[in-house]
């Protein structure tokens, strides 16, 4: 693990550095928890690379300040103590992103077991996903910001064809036909892109569920 700058991420907070426990992170991003005022909180700390840019992480933001406003179940970004939701930090030579969040309490879903769920929850998850893709079809990044497209982020499609040619040529009809897809406002927008068991918590006392881990947003079909 790189030399982390801690005590600089902390300050924007308000919180002295020893206040922040790391957690399980993402495939990039050094995630931590931290309490203030008896509230709970996420930060991220994210080494700055092509994939993760600070106008793009803006515009994450502002996805999810526009879906909180609009009643979604997603987190709640947080500013710093200069007014700021996204902080750019230099440490040891490296260019690193900081930006915090608040926390969704209940049962993350990879750790509920199949017995538990059943039609209502099912048809929970999707309204709360039906409720994010509708107010994405009112939703662009404000000026100069960005989000990939589906095929910009890293999945199956945009790695080099396969090497075996009956593979690449399904790979290649695959794509024909979702490029044949509408892209129009009612079926093509801002999505979670990430959306897998690990990604949803569920609060039972509430019978809802929030989406976390947004950080991989992007352009898609709903």
């Amino acid at each position: 693990m790189p030399t982390l700058p801690l005590s600089q991420a902390a300050a924007l907070y308000g919180i002295p550095e020893t206040a922040l426990r790391l957690m399980r992170g993402g495939q990039y991003t050094y995630v931590f928890q931290f309490f203030k005022k008896e509230r709970e909180y996420i930060l991220r700390l994210i080494p700055l690379s092509e994939d993760a840019e600070l106008p793009n992480l803006k515009a994450t933001v502002a996805w999810l300040q526009y879906l909180v406003r609009g009643g979604a179940l997603v987190p709640e970004p947080v500013a710093t103590t200069r007014g700021s939701y996204v902080e750019s930090i230099l440490h040891e030579g490296r260019e690193w992103l900081v930006m915090a969040v608040t926390v969704a309490h209940g049962t993350p879903a990879e750790n509920l077991g199949l017995d538990r769920w059943d039609a209502a929850l099912y048809q929970e998850l999707g309204r709360t996903v039906g409720a994010v893709h509708a107010l994405s079809r009112k939703f662009a990044p404000p000026g100069g910001l960005r989000r990939p497209d589906w095929d910009e982020t890293v999945n199956l499609f945009n790695h080099p064809p396969p090497e075996h040619e009956w593979l690449a040529k399904k790979q290649a009809a695959v794509l024909g036909r979702i490029h044949k897809l509408p892209r129009g406002g009612e079926d093509y927008g801002m999505i979670h892109a990430a959306l897998h068991f690990g990604n949803f918590i569920i609060d039972f006392s509430e019978t809802c569920i929030t989406l976390v881990d947004l950080d991989d947003c992007a352009f898609g079909w709903y």
